[in-house]
C-alpha cells in the first residue's frame, strides 16, 4: 500500500518542485503535526506523501483547476481568492501550517478558488482518490475530514457575520486578535509576529479600503494597543475596548 500511494502522489506533475518522502514517520516528526488534519486519522500517518515546495507569488492550484488532491501546509503562509462578478478578486482566507486546502473541489471536481504562496511555503499532497480508498478500512480518517470541512463552512458562516455586523475598526481589530490565537496554537508568539500578507489583501478579505485599514492601524498605534514597525512587524500591546470580546473570539477571519 505505501508503495502505491507513493508511486500516485510523484504521478501528480507540477511546475513547482515535488519531493517524495523517504520515512514513514514523516507525519509524526512533522512541526505541523498538532493541528494536521492527517495526524488524527490513526495509521495514515504511516505513509509517505509527496510534498511541493511553493514559491512566493506562485500558485498552488488555481481556479477551475481539475480536482485531483487535498494539501495539507507543512510550512509557510497562503492566500485563497476568488474572482468576483466585476472581474475584481477577493480574497477568501489565509492559511498557515496545519490547514487543509482544497476542499472546495470536492464538490465539482474543480477548485473553486485559487492559492497563492504568500511567502516560501510548503505543503503535503493527499491524492484525493488513494483518501477515500484509505478511508474505506479507516473510518476515523473520513471522520477527521468532515470535521475539518465543518470547521470550514463555520469559518466562512463567520466572516459574513463579521463583514455584515461589524465596523471597520472591529473588523482589523477581531482579524489581529484571532490571528494572535491561531499563532498561540502553533507554539508561536501571540504577542509579537510579522504579517505576512499587506494592508490592501487584508482589505480585500475584510471588506475595506486599503485607505481604511492604514488608518484602522494608524488609529490603534497611536492610540497604544498596537506597535508596528517597519509596516509589517506588529506587536499587541493591549486589547481594544471594540467589541473583539465575543465576535472576535468566535469569529475566524485569519486562518482557516
Amino acid at each position: 500500500m505505501n508503495t502505491v500511494i507513493s508511486l500516485f502522489a510523484q504521478k501528480v506533475h507540477h511546475s513547482t518542485e515535488e519531493i517524495a518522502s523517504a520515512n514513514t514517520d514523516r507525519c509524526a516528526h512533522c512541526p505541523s503535526n498538532a493541528q494536521c488534519w492527517s495526524a488524527a486519522g490513526g495509521k495514515i500517518a504511516e505513509y509517505r506523501f509527496a510534498r511541493r515546495r511553493i514559491k512566493r507569488g506562485h500558485p498552488l492550484y488555481r481556479m477551475g483547476e481539475l480536482f485531483h488532491s487535498l494539501y495539507s501546509v507543512r510550512s509557510g503562509t497562503l492566500k485563497s481568492l476568488t474572482l468576483l462578478e466585476d472581474g475584481r478578486d477577493q480574497v477568501t482566507a489565509f492559511h498557515m501550517n496545519g490547514d487543509l486546502l482544497g476542499v472546495d473541489g470536492i464538490g465539482s471536481q474543480h477548485y473553486q478558488t485559487e492559492c497563492i504562496a504568500l511567502e516560501d511555503s510548503e505543503v503535503c499532497i493527499f491524492p484525493y482518490e488513494q483518501v477515500l480508498s484509505m478511508a474505506q478500512s479507516q473510518p476515523r480518517m473520513m471522520s477527521d475530514l468532515y470535521c475539518t470541512m465543518s470547521r470550514e463552512i463555520v469559518r466562512e458562516q463567520n466572516l459574513l457575520a463579521l463583514l455584515g455586523s461589524m465596523r471597520a475598526d472591529e473588523r482589523v481589530v477581531a482579524f489581529l486578535w484571532n490571528l494572535s490565537a491561531r499563532l498561540l496554537d502553533r507554539g508561536f508568539s501571540p504577542s509579537r509576529f510579522l504579517l505576512r500578507m499587506t494592508r490592501e489583501e487584508i482589505g480585500s478579505y475584510l471588506g475595506l479600503k486599503l485607505e481604511t485599514v492604514s488608518r484602522v492601524f494608524s488609529r490603534l498605534q497611536t492610540s497604544g494597543h498596537i506597535k508596528v514597525e517597519g509596516n509589517r512587524q506588529i506587536t499587541l500591546l493591549s486589547t481594544p475596548h471594540v467589541g473583539i470580546g465575543t465576535a472576535g473570539r468566535h469569529a475566524t477571519p485569519a486562518y482557516g
